[in-house]
């Protein structure tokens, strides 16, 4: 039997003539292209079936949990699901859109992909053609399609988590799975800035890896998180260095440097900062993230939770940032144009900014600070807020501006801002020779990467001497591990890890 991957793969090869219901377990196909949602199919035939009558359905998704039948019109992502059955269509859709917008046969004839204009006019030029319509979806992490030619601009996944290794992939049809190093708390144990600097090349070479093996159409990694350890209830302690701002901003630097390597003016892959700002609230008493508004005074705001964000900004040279859930001060961070200029104009940050899931939303949904999804998206994108990670901009965006609540240019300077990313890392350039073109599925998991990894937990292990029987522990004896995750392998990963 072919590997879950590769069986996939062969199932994009089908042909037109095929028209048998060909199922591949384990795959979320086409994810974040959703046409359309059917609830209490009872099999993934019967989905499959509704595919192929259903216009431009490319590809479907069956779930067991609710029989719901999930149809999408794009096949361009693949992730991984344990319940999940997916399938293309029997008759395949004709292919969108290419890999890369710019090629060599067509560069000479879009201006946006001429090397020989500056990079902001090459970008401008891009966001000129993209109409209002298509502006939401382009604007929508994990839900940016590509646009059929003439522009032929592929899809992009914006928001691979990669905290301490490649999430959001499956492994390779090889058996090779991404680098897992320790979690963040261990690694800042070790107060080694080099071994931090050398996860982020591993994460970012990985990344390059299976964006040219065209596996996973991403170079954009949300990470590393760099908030404060201010309460033992948080549920995303684990993500964060720790409890010091010095060691966050460290920490953030390192893993910036090592992820944001630079190739003949060609970056490797982009950071996403998390999360902006004061959140480190789960849910208790009655509050969630999605709920609380962060009372935090100037004094604890400039000495505790904005010194490891400017650190990243301005020494690692962050180009992303995510804003929280959580409002700050009776604002919500994603529609705070104060804290956008704090980023921009204090610090010289030149990156992207997207929202956490889905933070936008949450202006209208949970904090109730407006009272529409439209003047929730005005306040994002008026705000700086380019990336929705979410539904908002889809739904309410082009209503938005149509209302006259929100002009269009806020729509085209987040384009500029996200595409310029794309660009940066070198994806409209064909011509233009960086190492990280050359970058094969072969280093995915290799013996040194996991080494480096195997080295970094060595260094982060906290050991006790026990001088003069300080600690109540028997010099022979045994002890009990007690707790939910004293026997669960998976919670030994630290959480965010790649599917196994």
């Amino acid at each position: 039997m072919l590997p879950l991957l590769l069986l996939t793969l062969a199932l994009f090869q089908a042909s037109s003539a095929d028209s048998t219901c060909k199922q591949v377990p384990g795959v979320i196909l086409g994810t974040g292209h959703d046409l359309s949602t059917h609830d209490d199919i009872s099999d993934a035939g019967k989905c499959c079936d509704l595919c192929n009558t259903t216009p431009n359905c490319a590809a479907w998704t069956y779930h067991d949990q609710g029989k719901t039948c999930w149809l999408k019109n794009a096949a361009d992502h693949k992730t991984s699901s344990p319940k999940a059955v997916s399938g293309l269509r029997s008759t395949p859709m004709p292919p969108s859109a290419s890999w890369n917008a710019c090629t060599e046969s067509n560069a000479e004839s879009k201006k946006y992909c001429d090397m020989s204009l500056s990079l902001d006019e090459r970008v401008d030029d891009l966001v000129s053609r993209i109409t209002l319509e298509q502006a939401a979806t382009q604007l929508t992490a994990r839900e940016s399609p590509s646009i059929a030619p003439p522009l032929n601009l592929p899809s992009y996944y914006w928001g691979t988590n990669a905290i301490h290794g490649v999430q959001n992939v499956a492994c390779l049809s090889t058996g090779a799975c991404p680098t897992s190093f320790p979690a963040p708390c261990s690694l800042s144990a070790a107060w080694n800035p080099g071994l931090v600097e050398g996860m982020g090349s591993i994460i970012g070479k990985e990344l390059r890896a299976y964006f040219n093996g065209k596996v996973h159409d991403s170079l954009d990694s949300w990470s590393p998180t760099i908030n404060l350890n201010r309460d033992p209830r948080w549920g995303r302690n684990v993500e964060s260095p720790g409890e010091d701002p010095l060691l966050c901003g460290t920490y953030g630097s390192a893993y910036t440097k090592g992820l944001q390597e630079e190739d003949n003016g060609v970056r490797q892959a982009t950071v996403t900062l998390k999360h902006w700002v004061a959140y480190s609230i789960e849910d208790y008493n009655n509050t969630t993230r999605h709920t609380e508004d962060a009372h935090v005074s100037e004094f604890d705001l400039s000495d505790s939770y904005f010194p490891a964000w400017e650190k990243t900004i301005k020494e690692g040279g962050a180009k992303g940032v995510m804003c929280s859930y959580n409002m700050l001060n009776g604002h919500p961070t994603c529609g705070n144009a104060n804290l956008t200029a704090i980023l921009k104009e204090d610090w010289g940050f030149t990156g992207y900014i997207t929202s956490d899931t889905d933070s936008c939303g949450d202006i209208w949904e949970s904090h109730k600070y407006e009272t529409t999804g439209e003047e929730a998206v005005r306040d994002c994108l008026m705000s700086g807020t380019d990336i929705d990670s979410g539904s908002t901009y889809t739904h309410f965006l082009e209503s938005a501006v149509k209302k006259g609540l929100v002009d269009k240019s806020y729509v085209d300077r987040a384009l500029h801002n996200s595409y310029k990313m794309r660009f940066e890392m070198g994806l409209f350039d064909p011509k233009k020779p960086n190492k990280f073109r050359n970058i094969t599925t072969k280093v995915v998991g290799e013996k040194a990467s996991q080494a480096a990894s195997l080295d970094a937990a060595r260094q982060g292990m906290v050991l006790l001497k026990n001088d003069n029987d300080l600690l109540p522990f028997p010099s022979m004896g045994k002890i009990a591990v007690i707790g939910q995750a004293s026997n669960d392998t998976n919670a030994l990963t630290g959480s965010y890890h790649t599917h196994f």
